[in-house]
Parts: C-alpha cells; sequence; structure tokens
C-alpha cells in the first residue's frame, strides 16, 4: 500500500490523509482522474471486470464494513493458502488473535455476520489465489 499510496501522490492523483477517527481518506490532487489511462494499461479486460464488480459491489459500503472484508477475504486466502482446515470461528480467531489490536474495535458476532454476507457473494470467496499475506502469523499454528 505505501508504494502504491506513493506513487498516487507523485502522479499527482491522490494523497492519502488521515481522519480524525480511524483509518484515512484519499483526497484528489491535480492530476485526479488521469490514472484511469494507467489503470487500463496495467490490468486486462478481464481483471479489470471483476476489479469493476467488486467496487460497484462495495461503493455504498462503510469503510469499517470494506476493512472487515478484506481482512476477512485475506484470513480465509491465507487458511487455504496453506492447505489448513478452517471454519468461521477458525478465521475469526485468527483476526481476533494474531492481527493487530484495531481488528478488535469490531465483536466476533459483527465479523461472523460480516463473513456469512461474504458467502453470499461468489467474487468474494478467496480461492488460494496469489501469495501468503503478511498479516497475522506468517505460520498457522501446526503448519510450522
Amino acid at each position: 500500500m505505501k508504494q502504491v499510496e506513493s506513487e498516487l501522490q507523485n502522479q499527482q492523483w491522490y494523497e492519502r490523509v488521515e481522519r480524525e477517527t480511524v483509518g484515512h481518506a484519499y483526497r484528489p490532487l491535480s492530476h485526479a482522474g488521469q490514472h484511469r489511462q494507467a489503470y487500463c494499461s496495467a490490468w486486462p479486460v478481464a481483471k479489470r471486470t471483476t476489479i469493476e464488480q467488486i467496487i460497484e459491489l462495495m461503493r455504498d459500503w462503510d469503510t469499517d464494513r470494506c476493512e472487515m472484508t478484506v481482512t476477512l477475504y485475506t484470513v480465509w486466502n491465507d487458511f487455504i493458502l496453506e492447505g489448513r482446515p478452517f471454519s468461521d470461528d477458525t478465521i475469526v480467531d485468527e483476526v481476533w488473535h494474531n492481527w493487530n489490536d484495531t481488528k478488535l474495535r469490531f465483536g466476533k458476532t459483527k465479523w461472523l455476520a460480516v463473513l456469512a454476507e461474504m458467502k453470499k457473494h461468489k467474487i468474494l470467496t478467496p480461492t488460494g489465489f496469489g501469495k501468503r499475506s503478511q498479516g497475522g502469523m506468517l505460520s498457522l499454528p501446526g503448519f510450522e
């Protein structure tokens, strides 16, 4: 994210600004909107279609729901990548016990509700794509 945010600012597209409460937002700079050409060059049409479907699905969500969805997706995907059995409870327990303390501001019931909503959308169901994240534990217990 730091590299992406740095490039957004270097290109004068957007800059990160801290919110008064939790998290951050992005403020448009002098060349805002001109990122579209670079975006189209970086991603093939099929990938852009998927990205745009996710954006459209999440467009009206608040920041907390987006954060929780991305975190749950990442944890779930890590379990798949490591070939570990998992359940809704083990996914949420990983978030609660092995990620940063800011995740504790949401109760377990809320995490489970967001996970249940994710399962309604195939596009939000991880497949074990990519590399293991650097969040949480770098190896799940018992998989060393």
